[in-house]
C-alpha cells in the first residue's frame, strides 16, 4: 500500500527538520537526532547524502553515522561511503569506514573500489578495515596483502597473514622476494612465519627479525 501525498509530505518535513537540527553544537541532541534520521531508513537517505557534500566535516561525519545506522538499508549508498572514505578529516573518514561496516555484505560491490584505494597510502589503513569487513575473500593482490602485516590493527594483519597462508602456490616465491627486500622487522617476521606455515620455511639461520609491533594497536 502506497503512502498517502499528505504521509509523504509530512515525512519529507521531519526528514528536512532533522537534517536541521544536525547543525547543533549540543552532542547529545546531535546523537537523538542521528537515531531518529536513521530510523527514517531510505526516506532520509538523499539528504544525507547530500550533506556529504557540505563544507561542514561535522555535518559529513554525522551524515554518515546516520547513513551506517540504518545498516543493510542504506546499501545503495555503498559508492558514496567509499568515496567518503577519502575524506580529508579523519574523523569523517572513520565515520565512512564504521557505516560501510555496518551495512555488511550487502557492500559487497564496494570490494574493488576498496582495493584500488589500497594502492594510496594515505587511504590504506581505513580501507583495510572497510575490506576486511565487506569482502574478506576479495582477490587483494600479493604486495598489499603484504601490506596489511604493517596495518595498526591486529584483526587486519592476522587477516592479511591467514590470506596469504592460505594463499595459492606462486605465493610463495612472492613472499620470498618480499622478505629480501622488505626492511620493516615486524613485516619481515611476519613473511617468516607465514612461508614456515606454508610448508617453505627459511633456510636455517637466516633469523627472525625483530617482531615488535604484535600488540594490538587502539588507534
Amino acid at each position: 500500500m502506497s503512502e498517502s501525498p499528505e504521509s509523504t509530505s509530512e515525512t519529507t518535513d521531519d526528514v528536512a527538520a532533522l537534517i536541521a537540527a544536525l547543525d547543533t553544537s549540543d552532542l547529545d541532541q546531535r546523537r537523538a537526532t542521528v537515531d531518529q534520521l536513521a530510523a527514517l531508513g531510505e526516506a532520509a537517505l538523499p539528504s544525507l547524502l547530500e550533506l556529504f557534500g557540505s563544507e561542514d566535516p561535522k555535518l559529513r561525519r554525522w551524515a554518515a553515522t546516520a547513513v551506517g545506522k540504518m545498516g543493510e538499508v542504506a546499501a545503495s549508498a555503498t559508492s558514496q561511503l567509499v568515496d567518503l572514505v577519502d575524506d580529508r578529516h579523519d574523523k569523517v573518514s572513520k565515520a565512512a569506514v564504521r557505516a560501510i561496516r555496518r551495512v555488511g555484505k550487502k557492500a559487497g560491490s564496494a570490494a574493488r573500489a576498496l582495493i584500488e584505494k589500497l594502492d594510496d597510502r594515505s587511504k590504506r589503513h581505513a580501507a583495510f578495515l572497510a575490506l576486511v569487513e565487506v569482502d574478506p575473500d576479495a582477490d587483494v593482490p600479493v604486495a598489499l596483502l603484504i601490506e596489511g602485516l604493517a596495518h595498526r590493527r591486529f584483526g587486519v594483519r592476522n587477516w592479511a597473514s591467514e590470506r596469504l597462508v592460505g594463499g595459492p602456490e606462486e605465493f610463495t616465491a612472492r613472499l620470498r622476494e618480499a622478505y629480501e627486500v622488505d626492511t620493516r622487522p615486524p613485516v619481515k617476521s611476519a613473511i617468516g612465519k607465514a612461508l614456515g606455515r606454508r610448508g617453505s620455511p627459511l633456510p636455517a639461520g637466516t633469523g627472525d627479525p625483530d617482531a615488535s609491533g604484535d600488540s594490538e594497536a587502539t588507534t
